[in-house]
């Protein structure tokens, strides 16, 4: 609601409900007759909001109405209205104002002739980068037949897990029945309000319960549809069954479990409380600050998250498959709920549904017919299209959902760009230190199977993109999926001049879609906070993370010459000093077109914010590692034009140290620090030790690759002087 005659006449960063002087007043008046606030359906997560407001000019005797929106300012004489947030009580709106004399054209213009200069510096023949470019050695990728390496991927991608056999399965000691796959899939399809406040395919809800309980998307050769059908069907059995993964050996031993998982029951003792085990553990755990926590702290909070959640499973919680009748964007029930808005023969249905549902389930199992079990999910999804039908997603946006959760297409790809990529970077070193081996055709085929890959990999992209309904550049997890994807790209444009080049990116993809996967990484599809609701999201946030991946491919390759440095003879030394020479400039190439990405996108950045907030720089985190990262990669790439400055080894030892900036700028502002565009909730995660030993095995490997090109430099030198 709005409160019609409400009327801002001086200057302020709100509306409020008297006169607001700071000592400047507004030539004209804003009266605002609605406010709208629109919310996910079933979720209290505003989806956007809205003023409506009237513009009331008596000195120019103009008068009209406005909407004012997330990046949809009002702009009048020189001052701009932002929406900025809203009353609590959901009865006022707040905006924010800006009042900008010289005008955005003159800022936006400047940003487009530095740009424009960006890209003449790679076009033109007189350049530094199309000078680097014309140096690096090219080598001709010969045609091959594609059909057999695309049938050979497709098999290995699109294998699914192997379906238990029979009726029952026995897991760790426990014999519990099974599903069967066909119904399963047929309950995955069922529209649920999940608990991040998206309506979903049951089928991804049950993959995220999995994920979650047991660090797996499948368990005991089941697909999470028939795992989650198992525990509300029979939890007695399934409160056996260790699958709640424990990850820290201490905790093992506290509750008494012999292995890395523990059942629902190994947490309490079963005495007249029925204590948990855990209870007095998670409470110091709670009260220490996130830094101050231990790795059993850690562990404690995990596995009482997925206790917890294991226990709405089967109390039929996370089903929440039944709108209010009478409102269906309101709110969704579980049959476990309290319900109202939903008439009585239906909160009937709602209450008992899922209870028939189980024992259906065990009828089933008896007599292998699951008749009467489809016709309950028939009913549930006859229910949710008679009062909920316009909201639900389309069939097709349903089941291509279902299908990404099947394939698992980034967490596949990280293998296997990981194997194809180090098999490919030993081939080519094999053929650097004996040149007679020839690797053309073995060569090509990788070459072939990558690329296919990254076919699969983009359209895992598109997916993911049409099951969101945003670009995938949200949250951690998308944006390192989209820096694997923007990687590959670099890799495959520099295929034709350098195969190093290729291999290495495909290595530095399966990285950074492994980091992705990571437990502390979240792969869910969300919502969209309002702000975020902008065509900014997809041109700004999609040249920043393809930047990375470029500045990316220079650290590799700088990596791979330090590695070469290392193993420097006098036998080799003529042959690998030429390839460190063009990977150096391959590296160079990449570096310059990741930092002019970099740079653009951080103009697109101050666009986006001065459409959002009125300001183009407001010294966030994120936007001040920015530009240290753009000045760092300025600094090496110019160092380039000092003669004498930058050498063989200075230039590739920068490369690998300057990416510790672009890890800073997203990892260190993203989850460490707070910010606009954080993505850390509360206290920050602990650094993962993994961290500690690559830092320390990148300091050996400087150290090894300085002396053996020192030494080697010298000798050769010596050498010049016999001769």
């Amino acid at each position: 609601m709005g409160i019609p005659g409400f009327i801002l006449s001086e200057t302020t960063s709100a509306f409020c409900s008297g006169a607001c002087r700071i000592g400047f007043k507004l030539p004209f008046s804003l009266r605002l007759n609605e406010f709208i606030l629109d919310r996910y359906p079933g979720s209290n997560s505003p989806s956007s909001y809205a003023s409506e407001v009237t513009v009331v000019d008596s000195e120019r005797n103009n008068t009209f109405d406005y909407r004012i929106f997330m990046n949809n300012i009002l702009n009048y004489r020189g001052y701009r209205f932002y929406q900025s947030s809203y009353d609590t009580d959901e009865l006022g709106t707040i905006l924010s104002v800006n009042h900008d004399r010289v005008g955005t054209l003159v800022t936006y213009f400047g940003y487009f002739l530095m740009t424009l200069g960006m890209i003449y510096a790679l076009i033109t023949s007189r350049s530094r980068f199309r000078w680097a470019l014309k140096k690096v050695t090219e080598t001709r990728i010969e045609k091959m037949k594609l059909l057999s390496v695309f049938i050979i991927l497709l098999s290995l991608l699109w294998a699914n897990p192997a379906n238990a056999a029979g009726e029952t399965v026995t897991i760790n000691g426990v014999t519990v029945n099974v599903v069967d796959k066909e119904h399963a899939a047929r309950f995955g399809e069922i529209i649920v309000l999940g608990p991040g406040q998206r309506i979903e395919p049951m089928n991804t809800l049950t993959g995220k319960i999995v994920r979650k309980l047991t660090g797996k998307t499948n368990f005991g050769g089941l697909t999470s549809d028939q795992v989650f059908l198992g525990i509300i069907s029979q939890p007695e059995l399934w409160t056996q069954i260790p699958l709640i993964k424990l990850g820290n050996k201490q905790l093992a031993e506290d509750i008494r479990v012999a292995g890395k998982y523990g059942s629902f029951g190994d947490f309490f003792n079963f005495d007249a409380q029925n204590s948990y085990k855990l209870s007095n553990a998670v409470n110091i755990a709670s009260r220490k600050p996130g830094m101050e926590q231990s790795k059993y702290d850690v562990a404690v909070l995990s596995v009482d998250e997925r206790v917890n959640i294991f226990y709405l499973v089967f109390t039929m919680n996370y089903m929440r498959f039944f709108p209010k009748t009478d409102d269906p964007a309101d709110r969704w029930f579980s049959p476990s709920d309290e319900i109202a808005g939903i008439a009585a023969d239906d909160s009937t249905f709602v209450k008992n549904a899922m209870t028939m549902y189980a024992e259906a389930l065990l009828e089933a199992h008896k007599t292998g017919d699951y008749a009467f079990a489809n016709e309950i999910v028939m009913a549930v999804k006859a229910y949710q299209n008679k009062f909920a039908g316009h909201i639900l997603p389309t069939a097709q946006k349903r089941n291509i959902e279902i299908l990404y959760n099947k394939y698992e297409i980034f967490e596949r790809l990280y293998k296997y760009y990981g194997m194809i990529g180090l098999f490919f970077l030993f081939f080519l070193f094999i053929n650097l230190v004996n040149p007679k081996i020839k690797i053309g055709v073995i060569s090509n085929i990788i070459v072939g199977i990558i690329a296919v890959m990254f076919v699969f990999q983009t359209l895992g992209i598109i997916a993911r993109w049409y099951i969101s309904g945003h670009a995938p550049l949200s949250n951690g997890y998308e944006s390192m999926i989209f820096i694997a994807w923007g990687t590959m790209i670099g890799g495959l444009l520099l295929s034709r001049r350098s195969s190093i080049a290729l291999a290495a990116t495909t290595v530095l993809a399966s990285l950074t879609l492994f980091v992705a996967h990571l437990n502390w990484m979240n792969p869910e599809v969300t919502n969209l906070v309002p702000v975020l609701k902008s065509v900014w999201l997809t041109i700004h946030v999609a040249v920043i993370t393809t930047s990375y991946g470029f500045l990316g491919m220079s650290m590799i390759l700088g990596l791979f010459n330090l590695l070469l440095m290392i193993f420097f003879t006098r036998k080799n030394y003529p042959v690998f000093n030429l390839t460190i020479k063009e990977i150096s400039l391959t590296s160079e190439v990449t570096m310059t077109v990741g930092l002019y990405m970099l740079t653009v996108g951080s103009f697109l950045g101050g666009i986006w914010a001065n459409e959002s907030w009125g300001r183009y720089w407001g010294w966030d985190p994120k936007e001040t590692w920015s530009l240290i990262t753009i000045l760092v990669y300025a600094i090496i790439i110019h160092l380039n034009f000092i003669p004498g400055a930058m050498g063989k080894f200075l230039f590739n030892a920068l490369s690998v140290i300057g990416f510790a900036s672009v890890m800073m700028t997203y990892f260190g502002v993203n989850y460490y620090l707070s910010g606009l565009h954080s993505y850390a909730g509360g206290d920050p995660v602990p650094v993962p030790t993994f961290v500690y030993y690559t830092v320390a095995i990148l300091i050996v490997i400087l150290l090894l690759a300085f002396a053996s090109n020192s030494k080697m430099a010298a000798l050769m030198e010596k050498d010049g002087k016999k001769q």
